[in-house]
Formats: structure tokens, C-alpha cells, sequence
């Protein structure tokens, strides 16, 4: 049986985001300054299993959140909108598994975020849904 790799897809999530030249964390900040913004990708709990009832885990639905942090407002909502025509838009490619689609479920918007000791930030944080099917 070929269940639903989520290490696979989201390795495949953070290097699509990386050829087009994003800067992207997995779960964490990269080293990257935020003048420059970045992407960081997580895999959010919440995912599905269906499929037919000889193949019941045959489908699959992995969510994600992509979240774009910036110095800017502009920049940031410029780093969400790559971002997601990048992910809806790739072409993965995972071992005994097809990506059936990508949907944006959640636009994030742009909001600010004061630490209170320094330059504010700007982040969007944007929501997908990545529907998967045994080969």
C-alpha cells in the first residue's frame, strides 16, 4: 500500500518555492533577512483520508499553511501572491503517489506585527489544501 508521504510532499512544496527564487523556512524562519522577506511552509494537522472501499486510504488531503513575512507591506503581500501562483501552479512529482490538485483555500491578507523592540513585520499567512491519490 502506498500511503500519503508527507515528508515527500512537503520537501517537494519547500524546493518548487525555492526554484522560483523564494527564499523558504520549513517550519522555521530561513536565515534569510526580512528586508529580503521570506516564505516559511508548514504542514498543518487536519489532513483526510478516503477512497473506495477496497482502497480506503487511497486519497489523500494534506493542508498547509504558506506564511510570507516581510519588512514591508507590499513586499509581503508581492512574496504571498508568488508563493501561491507557485504552489497551485507546480508540478510535483511524488514516489508512487499523484498530486491530483492544489487548492487555496485561505487568502491571509497582510497584517502587522509589533514586538514591541524593534521594526514592525509584515506576514500573510495563506492556507492550501493538496489532494493526493495512490498511482
Amino acid at each position: 500500500m502506498n500511503l500519503h508521504n508527507g515528508y515527500e510532499l512537503t520537501t517537494q512544496i519547500v524546493e518548487a518555492l525555492q526554484a522560483a527564487g523564494l527564499s523558504v523556512g520549513r517550519a522555521v524562519a530561513p536565515t534569510t533577512s526580512t528586508s529580503q522577506g521570506y516564505v516559511v511552509v508548514y504542514p498543518l494537522t487536519g489532513g483526510t483520508f478516503d477512497g473506495a472501499i477496497d482502497a480506503p486510504n487511497s486519497e489523500a488531503r494534506a493542508s498547509y499553511q504558506l506564511t510570507s513575512v516581510s519588512a514591508s507591506a507590499q513586499q509581503c503581500e508581492w512574496l504571498a501572491d508568488k508563493a501561491r501562483r507557485t504552489l497551485v501552479a507546480a508540478d510535483l512529482t511524488l514516489t508512487d503517489r499523484g498530486v491530483v490538485r492544489i487548492d487555496p483555500v485561505f487568502m491571509g491578507g497582510v497584517m502587522r506585527e509589533d514586538d514591541g523592540g524593534g521594526a514592525p513585520l509584515f506576514y500573510s499567512p495563506e492556507r492550501f489544501t493538496v489532494w493526493t491519490d495512490a498511482a
